[in-house]
């Protein structure tokens, strides 16, 4: 049977989805050679077999009308598929589910417009063509409403995350049955409704389809947030293992240093009870060794000793001035790991900021550590480039090429922070960077 109503929406469905797909993989694939050639020739193609695919209604049976519409849906909601692998560079798998999260959304503006027009044709006197009219302005307007506010939240979210979302086979099979069912549910009370003109029926049925949609979306975002999480406690997780073994490491150099300066003594010990004349290039060599031992911290905290060591000499090393006032002994109640992963990411953060630097003068990182009664105030202060920016969720934009990996050392040093409930909080003016901690002891 062609040229009815059903034709209307057949095609209307096949143009919706490929909408959404189209917006679905645009952020994330890569467009194919010849992107636009082929969507001139596969979307006339694919509309024109949505527009005649048979349709077929058995009056006198139901069950075989529900079963063929069921497969007709399927098939329409199948062709989705080609125009993605077809014309963007992803597998098979990202495909069907572009095309099960299309459906749903087309899905939405079509219940949303149905149930509207609904309420129209019944409770308004409009007939014939104006009613048409309205039917259609009504659609394209929930349309554009229903896919504008979907979408406006998706291309807030990250490329990498929706990546992992459209790559997850247990999510495809998941939506697979979700999109199943609502095909089925909404095939039956339809055809239903049309066997046996039970309005309120009609009504409490559309609606309840329209809600399961709204709930199978909401559910698409909080996948995406749950990548989203997984993937930073990922890399949260590779941080602090690569802290533990940067941490044992350094704890191996300051103890090598510790033994060099032991033998120097000696050297020192035995030049002086030696009736020889001192060479000159002794001493030289152990003025150096001194030198070294000169940036060894002792402030009372050996974990936080190592770390201090570690990027005083790193500043040394890259033409840095480097201060600090410090109460190492306040720092009892953190773990070690913990005030390396804190420390290490500040200093890290302030020498990279450092080095940006042309004017040698202004490379200086200063550290002030306090305790007063039972409040400990942290004040880390260095210069830093104008580009630098604070993001809206208080983390430094990274300058780094890959994004997705770097720009974590904020967030990791915030929850160090919160961690042991103490305040965080940046601020930047005339150049300057202050990073300002406070914990209640």
């Amino acid at each position: 049977m062609f040229f009815s109503p059903i034709n209307i929406i057949n095609i209307q469905l096949v143009f919706e989805t490929l909408v959404a797909s189209f917006l679905f993989a645009n952020p994330v694939y890569q467009k194919r050679s010849h992107f636009v050639l082929k969507n001139i020739i596969l979307i006339p193609i694919l509309l024109a077999a949505g527009y005649f695919f048979p349709a077929y209604y058995v009056p006198d049976n139901p069950i075989a009308s529900i079963c063929y519409w069921v497969f007709m849906y399927s098939v329409l909601l199948l062709f989705v598929i080609p125009y993605v692998l077809i014309c963007f560079r992803t597998s098979f798998v990202n495909a069907v589910l572009i095309s099960l999260v299309s459906y749903n959304i087309h899905h939405i503006s079509n219940m949303i417009s149905g149930n509207i027009n609904d309420i129209i044709t019944v409770s308004s006197s409009l007939e014939g063509f104006f009613l048409d009219v309205v039917k259609q302005l009504v659609w394209l307007a929930c349309l554009i409403v229903s896919y504008g506010v979907f979408f406006f939240f998706y291309y807030k979210q990250n490329k990498e995350h929706i990546e992992l979302f459209f790559k997850s086979i247990q999510l495809t099979i998941f939506a697979t049955f979700v999109i199943f069912f609502a095909i089925i549910f909404s095939t039956c009370f339809r055809i239903y409704y049309h066997h046996s003109n039970i309005q309120g029926l009609y009504f409490t049925s559309a609606w309840l389809d329209l809600m399961s949609c709204i709930i199978t979306s909401i559910l698409f975002f909080i996948f995406l947030r749950h990548n989203r999480t997984q993937q930073e406690l990922e890399l949260e997780r590779r941080l602090i293992n690569e802290n533990k073994k940067q941490y044992e490491l350094s704890k191996a150099n300051i103890e090598a240093l510790n033994i060099k300066f032991h033998d120097l003594k000696y050297r020192v010990q035995m030049l002086t009870d030696s009736n020889d004349n001192i060479k000159k290039e002794d001493l030289q060599d152990i003025y150096e060794g001194l030198n070294i031992y000169d940036s060894i911290a002792k402030t009372g905290n050996k974990p936080f000793d190592v770390v201090l060591t570690e990027y005083a000499l790193l500043c040394e090393k890259n033409h840095i001035s480097f201060t600090y006032i410090a109460d190492g002994k306040a720092l009892e109640f953190m773990s070690s790991i913990d005030i390396y992963q804190l420390f290490g990411n500040a200093f890290t953060n302030a020498i990279e900021a450092s080095k940006q630097i042309e004017d040698e003068s202004k490379r200086h990182i200063s550290l002030v550590m306090k305790r007063k009664a039972n409040i400990l105030h942290i004040e880390l202060e260095n210069y830093y480039q104008s580009k630098t920016k604070v993001l809206s969720d208080g983390n430094l934009q990274t300058t780094k090429k890959d994004k997705m990996h770097h720009g974590f050392g904020i967030q990791s040093m915030r929850n160090i922070v919160n961690k042991y409930e103490g305040s965080f909080f940046i601020k930047m003016k005339d150049n300057i960077f202050v990073l300002s901690i406070t914990f209640t002891l």
